[in-house]
């Protein structure tokens, strides 16, 4: 679910409807999954590899749907002439929270997995 979510920057800046629904869905089915894993265990007092990977998930769905609503209204006021370098300036923005959430989640999962 996250890699759709991650994935979701690569779609052109004009699309905002679709940009927008993708992270609150990953958001809404994160939540639903989160809650069906933690009904078959036990309650646990520490938190788990799971929990971090949901956190950082929720991290990202919530930091990508704030960064596609600054987009939708970046585009839309750039007027008649200026969508054009409106949507390369959204596409280079994008591409950086992109490779920001890839390093965040190459250096997470090896740090929770040796420390948790």
């Amino acid at each position: 679910m996250i890699g759709i979510v991650i994935a979701s920057p690569s779609l052109p800046g004009s699309l905002g409807d679709v940009r927008l629904a993708i992270p609150t869905t990953a958001l809404l089915t994160l939540i639903f999954l989160q809650q069906s894993y933690r009904a078959d265990l036990p309650p646990l007092s520490y938190t788990t590899f799971l929990d971090l990977l949901y956190i950082y998930a929720y991290l990202v769905s919530i930091s990508f749907f704030l960064l596609f609503c600054w987009g939708s209204v970046y585009y839309t006021n750039a007027g008649d002439g200026g969508e054009l370098l409106a949507e390369q300036q959204i596409n280079r923005v994008d591409w950086k929270f992109q490779l920001v959430a890839l390093i965040a989640l190459a250096l997470l999962v090896p740090l929770a997995f040796v420390l948790l």
